[in-house]
């Protein structure tokens, strides 16, 4: 049962969310604040990239998680049941039941741990990191969070030379949604294959110059263009045959993501930072096979960890893929509104990361539409 104030609460957050409106995060990308100012920051700096939500106390914490809209976009009907090692019948909790005990250990895990903040502590916590696709939406913008992740992993000395005090994170996971508007670039090519006309132009254009731009490396170019070459055989048999199914919606907007984190993974490792990029299927996402809306399967937290344990060096930054999986027959699917944060939520709880942190290029949540309300002021918190 959804539990009524976690349902206005999020409906609050929702309505609150229309308020935010899109600024130049990007002016100053080598600039560095420590985790004190970077919470002041994240609702008055436009010149920086910030969580959206205050992550350093339980309320606000619990408001992150209720971002991702658990209740609608993972399955809460039944377990899975599976047999022990003594032979026994034993049932597996879903992905919501393991997700909502994450938060619930989550928060009393950071109960007494105030000093972590701005302490000289430089123990890594381990954390995820979710980026939209306006944060990636070019080639200043993937370099400027390629950075703002360097500078969280080994945090540069504070303006007067001394020592950072933020503490350090180890990003297990950095879940990347597809480049700008690269997904309803992909939707319009679809309706245009429809109607006869192939043209991914203007998206070879933009991912294409992106590798140039960063001379990313051959390997990583060519696996690029693949994909696009691809994604358009694939319009052009929407052209022949006049149908696009959800099942072929799926893996037409899953090309924006899969060149995305390619990209990413390249340009962490040109800066220093080990990382590798995975279609979020090779870390163990799996789903039920309801084409455009699909459900994580009870199972997908353990299969998340096993791949973590089996294929990821916890040292390498794991750059996957955001709101697409694998059904049980392999095929592509995508998850519903909001399935990038999930994803980033499930692939914390299977690690059980000390932090998954969403990150925006808005000011964060304003007290009105800044459009409407000239004088409207950034909410510091949300209990």
């Amino acid at each position: 049962m959804v539990d009524p104030l976690s349902t206005a609460l999020l409906m609050t957050l929702s309505l609150l969310l229309l308020a935010a409106v899109a600024t130049d995060a990007f002016v100053s990308p080598s600039h560095h604040y420590g985790r004190q100012q970077l919470t002041k920051y994240v609702v008055s700096n436009h010149r920086r990239l910030g969580p959206f939500h205050i992550i350093d106390n339980a309320h606000s914490r619990q408001i992150l998680y209720m971002t991702e809209n658990d209740n609608e976009e993972i399955d809460e009907t039944g377990a899975y049941a599976g047999t022990s090692s003594d032979g026994t019948i034993e049932e597996e909790e879903s992905p919501s039941e393991v997700i909502s005990s994450y938060k619930s250990k989550i928060s009393t895990r950071r109960t007494g741990t105030e000093a972590r903040p701005g302490s000289s502590a430089q123990t890594p916590i381990d954390v995820t990191m979710k980026f939209g696709g306006s944060s990636l939406a070019n080639a200043e913008r993937i370099d400027h969070v390629a950075n703002l992740i360097k500078d969280r992993t080994n945090p540069p000395p504070n303006e007067d030379g001394s020592p950072s005090g933020e503490n350090p994170v180890r990003p297990r996971a950095v879940i990347c949604s597809a480049m700008g508007k690269t997904t309803n670039s992909l939707l319009a090519a679809g309706e245009m294959a429809l109607e006869g006309r192939v043209d991914i132009e203007a998206l070879r254009t933009l991912h294409l110059g992106t590798c140039r731009k960063f001379d990313i490396p051959e390997r990583t170019r060519n696996d690029v263009e693949k994909l696009l070459d691809e994604c358009e055989d694939m319009l052009n048999g929407v052209r022949l045959i006049q149908e696009l199914s959800p099942k072929s919606l799926d893996q037409l907007v899953s090309y924006g993501e899969r060149c995305s984190v390619r990209i990413m993974a390249a340009r962490l490792n040109q800066i220093g930072v080990p990382a590798q990029a995975f279609d979020a299927w090779d870390v163990g996402v799996l789903t039920d096979d309801t084409y455009g809306d699909a459900k994580l399967l009870p199972g997908t937290i353990a299969s998340i960890k096993e791949r973590f344990d089996g294929r990821v060096d916890p040292n390498v930054v794991a750059v996957v893929t955001g709101f697409i999986g694998h059904n049980t027959k392999g095929k592509i699917t995508t998850l519903g509104r909001g399935g990038s944060d999930l994803t980033a939520t499930a692939i914390g709880a299977a690690l059980e990361v000390d932090e998954v942190q969403v990150w925006k290029d808005v000011d964060g949540i304003l007290t009105a539409d800044p459009r409407l309300v000239k004088n409207a002021l950034p909410v510091s918190r949300v209990l």
